[in-house]
């Protein structure tokens, strides 16, 4: 069952993304010292729920970044959510 989240851009600034047409947000949360390896399981789900809840539309992963956990928890943290606008 997804989790009701709301997207609300707030003051949030957008830039698009080269000629794509996506808009993404100027701030992003990235998981690159965090998440996989000292941040796991429920903190991160609430920290991309904040940041998705505060405008941020831009994620940032990489399978370098813990050795590919960072991917496997934020993978997990948006389980459940609608983290589409």
């Amino acid at each position: 069952m997804p989790v009701e989240t709301k997207f609300d851009p707030k003051d949030m600034k957008f830039r698009h993304l080269g000629p794509s047409g996506l808009k993404v947000s100027v701030l992003s949360l990235g998981g690159w010292l965090t998440y996989g390896g000292t941040v796991k399981g429920n903190p991160v789900k609430e920290c991309m729920e904040a940041a998705w809840n505060h405008g941020i539309n831009f994620f940032d992963t990489a399978e370098v970044y813990s050795n590919g956990e960072c991917e496997i928890e934020m993978g997990k943290g948006s389980e459940g959510v609608e983290l589409a606008s």
